[in-house]
């Protein structure tokens, strides 16, 4: 079984991106991905779309 074709489609056009953040930031954004049951990558990237429109 491979690679779903929109995920491949996902990976071959995404950047990679690392953020320093205080650790009161990341603590909360942990929190509140793991309350949503999301991980943290996931969390920022909605937040960000929310943000940029």
């Amino acid at each position: 079984m491979g690679v779903p074709v929109g995920l491949k489609r996902a990976l071959s056009r995404a950047k990679e991106m690392h953020l320093l953040l205080p650790a009161d930031l990341y603590e909360a954004l942990r929190e509140r991905a793991a309350a949503e049951g999301v991980p943290v990558s996931a969390l920022v990237r909605r937040l960000l779309r929310s943000c940029l429109g």
